[in-house]
Order: C-alpha cells, then structure tokens, then sequence
C-alpha cells in the first residue's frame, strides 16, 4: 500500500485496479478515487468517489490488521456476470475491504530478501506467465488484472537484481574517477577537478534515476536503465585516468 502515488493507477491488491486522483499523509488520504473490482466469479465493480481514507483496525500484535479504504460520496456500479444484472447505487459512505486480517504474523518474501539465485527465478517464472498470457487472444477481466499486477511487479524485481551487479561495479568506477582527477595535475584552478567531479556526479545520478523511472513504467529494459550511467561513467573515468602524469 505504500506504493499507492497521486495519479498513477496501483495493482498490487489482487482483482483491484485502483487510482486516486491525489494522495497525502503517507498514503492514507485520497482524492478522487476510482476502483475497479473483480471477484472470483467475475463478477465486476466500479466505485468513483470524491475521497477516501485508509482505515486500519488492529486485532493484537500478533496478528496483522483489518484494512479498508472508507470511501464518501460516490457512486457505485455492480454487474453479475451469472445474470447480467447491473446496478447503480449512490452513497455518502461505503467501506472498500482491502485486507480481512485476523490471521498470525509471517514472514513476507520481498525482491530484497531473495539470494541472486532465487529472485533470477523469480523474475523467470513471471516472465514465463507475463507470455503465457499475453498469448491468450480473449483474456478475461482477471487475466487483464494479472497481466496489469505483472507489469508492475516484474520491473522493480528486475531493478532489484540488476543493481546488485551495478552497486560494487559503480564503487570500482567512482576510485578511478577520483584517481584521475585528484592526483597531481588535476587539482587547483587550471582544472577545476573538484566542479568537474560534482558535475559527473549530479550527472550520473541524473541519469541513474531518470533510467529508474523508466524501468518502472516500463519504457526501457532494467539492465538498460541500471548499467548505462555507470557504463557512461566508466568511459570518462578511464578517459581521465589515461591523462594522468605518470612520469611525474
């Protein structure tokens, strides 16, 4: 729920495509908000409402929390698929279930928890289901949600597991920058090493954040998006380092 952003529709609750037009105090506050609901049956819902707010209601500590997003004025449409039925109805007040709760803490896997091996894995089997349905020519409204949930879940496992390769790799880069600046010729006025550095720097995590943003939109590949900046630092950093003074 913490990824819930102003303007950007969330499909991480299963069945649940969710967009607020505005969203403050950490998530908990929402404006505008659209929802649209599929349940096991494929029996669909879609709620407008001119705000909402996060409602969470704790058992004990040992088990985790009833969430709900209370929703005010608004209007709710109903279709049964076994009937056909539709309904519309009007409210100044309705509870949207996100989570029952009730039940014992565990353990959550997150991208981050996994070993290189696992979240390789991980990001292999989506990819297979990611094909699997896209190759279905009639998908049905649950698919849609699935490949919707994929799309934004993939990226930010693929971003997870190619900065683990970037990060050590970035470290090594960044020495043989300093070195080729900071050692003797490359200090004082004449060059200006030390404006010349900030503005790599402000620059590769320009770019470096920029290509992030892409990668969870899906616009560029992760690895495209993670290794590009270091690749283009390394280029200046060995640029730099074969013009150091050897001799002196």
């Amino acid at each position: 729920l913490a990824n819930i952003k102003s303007g950007v529709f969330f499909t991480e609750i299963p069945g649940v495509v969710l967009f607020a037009e505005r969203v403050t105090n950490r998530g908990d506050d929402l404006s505008r908000v659209f929802i649209h609901h599929t349940d096991e049956e494929e029996n669909e819902r879609v709620i407008m409402a001119k705000e909402g707010k996060l409602i969470r209601q704790y058992f004990s500590e040992t088990q985790t929390p009833t969430f709900r997003l209370r929703l005010k004025d608004g209007n709710m449409i109903k279709y049964t698929k076994n009937h056909g039925d539709v309904d519309k109805i009007l409210f100044e007040s309705h509870d949207f279930p996100i989570a029952e709760g009730g039940e014992q803490m565990g353990f959550v896997t997150r991208d981050g928890m996994r070993s290189n091996r696992a979240l390789a894995t991980h990001i292999e089997k989506h990819k297979r289901e990611l094909d699997e349905l896209l190759g279905i020519e009639e998908k049905s409204n649950r698919q849609h949600n699935r490949i919707r949930a994929i799309g934004s879940l993939l990226p930010r496992a693929q971003i997870e597991y190619w900065s683990r390769f970037n990060t050590p790799l970035s470290c090594l880069v960044f020495i043989f920058l300093g070195i080729g600046l900071g050692i003797k010729g490359g200090r004082g006025r004449e060059r200006n090493a030390s404006v010349m550095g900030g503005g790599l720097v402000v620059a590769y995590y320009a770019l470096f954040f920029t290509g992030i943003s892409m990668a969870k939109s899906g616009l560029v590949p992760a690895a495209v998006a993670i290794l590009l900046p270091t690749g283009l630092m390394s280029v200046a950093a060995l640029r730099f380092y074969g013009k150091m003074d050897w001799q002196t």
